[in-house]
């Protein structure tokens, strides 16, 4: 059977060839405003792309050729959209990895690997051609899914059977909210609010200008480098937090917490684990159970600090210089003290800390049940 050459793959290779000049020129100093041009022109490399394909139709027909006309690069190449800066996305998706990163202009770029629980071949190749992704605008926003995001059952077959492994390119100023199950999602360089949703996967969310909120649960968290506030609930794992430009809220169970750089003020809740907290500029107020507490400031502190524990023990260290006044109570425990001139009672059951360091300073309340309270002096 005589072969016919695609006059796609022709009009692709010129294509990419006449791009790559283009971009080449630039990289020598040439001032050619390409993304202004493939902002607004990139709709006519579709239409003479659908031309060439019905050109393909009629001469592989002609030649008795049963080719499909699309390659499974062709279809990949299709999933991207240009959209404004600054859009709202929503990104869906279960069983599966979701990577997420600043795409180089305004546009979305999609790239999805597919994995397929199958019998055979034939039933793999039946299945991915049933599981589609798309780039869809929805009012004033962008959504990112599958077809079978609807249900746990598409057509009889359980979800499990697709995993899909997302690589997301998004303008660098992009509002997310993201909607995973079951793999990790990461999220890095982007400006705007950012949302994520998890379950059974860990999140990494890295240098953000903007406010951060993350939900998960049996995956670890971890956020780092956001210039505003972040607000996370997490179980039945770890979360650390670093360099943090506002406000911090965490609400933790059955995981360890590690929080430094704060220059907001910080609320920590955990249960069953421990929490660590270091260079905290803001108001401190922890709630801790079934789990040790350290916490130590660089600076003097100048706003309040209000802790609570049950079933473990508290150390606060603070520096030589600090002034503050401290009210620290503990049923059936200890209490230490590297500062001088406080106040020591004791009765049956109950230890109390009390007085003043130096003139002024914040308020310390400590309240704990069962443990030690050691409050340390550093330099």
């Amino acid at each position: 059977m005589r072969s016919c050459r695609s006059t796609g793959a022709i009009f692709w290779g010129l294509t990419l060839t006449a791009i790559g000049a283009l971009l080449l020129l630039r990289n020598f100093a040439y001032p050619i405003p390409i993304w202004r041009y493939v902002a607004r022109y990139w709709p006519a490399l579709l239409i003479g792309w659908g031309v060439l394909k019905i050109v393909d139709y009629y001469r592989r027909r002609n030649a008795g050729d049963n080719q499909p006309l699309f390659s499974g690069w062709e279809v990949a190449l299709l999933i991207f959209v240009m959209v404004p800066s600054g859009s709202n996305i929503e990104i869906v998706n279960f069983y599966g990895n979701v990577d997420v990163r600043p795409s180089d202009s305004d546009r979305v770029v999609l790239d999805v690997k597919k994995t397929l629980r199958a019998s055979n071949k034939e039933e793999a190749e039946r299945l991915s051609k049933d599981f589609t992704f798309s780039i869809s605008n929805i009012g004033s926003g962008y959504r990112i899914a599958s077809n079978r995001e609807s249900g746990v059952e598409f057509g009889g077959i359980p979800r499990q059977r697709y995993k899909s492994s997302l690589t997301i390119q998004v303008p660098k100023r992009s509002a997310l909210r993201l909607n995973n199950r079951n793999g990790k999602v990461s999220i890095q360089a982007v400006d705007g609010t950012q949302e994520v949703s998890n379950r059974y996967g860990q999140v990494d969310v890295h240098n953000i200008t903007g406010t951060v909120q993350v939900e998960n649960r049996n995956g670890s968290v971890t956020v780092q480098d956001v210039a505003e506030s972040v607000r996370i609930r997490n179980r039945f794992s770890v979360t650390a937090v670093k360099s943090i430009g506002g406000s911090l809220d965490v609400e933790n169970r059955n995981g360890s917490v590690d929080v430094s750089g704060v220059k907001g003020n910080v609320s920590i809740s955990n249960s069953y684990a421990a929490i660590s907290v270091e260079n905290v500029q803001g108001a401190l107020t922890i709630d801790g159970r079934n789990g040790d507490l350290f916490m130590s400031l660089l600076s003097p502190p100048q706003k309040d600090i209000q802790i609570s524990s049950r079933y473990g023990n508290v150390t606060l260290e603070l520096p030589s210089n600090s002034s503050f006044s401290i009210d620290a109570q503990i049923e059936f425990g200890e209490i230490h003290s590297e500062f001088q001139g406080l106040k020591m009672a004791a009765s049956n059951r109950e230890r109390s800390l009390n007085g003043r360091v130096g003139a002024g300073g914040p308020q310390i309340m400590i309240a704990a049940r069962n443990g030690t309270i050691h409050l340390g002096r550093k330099g």
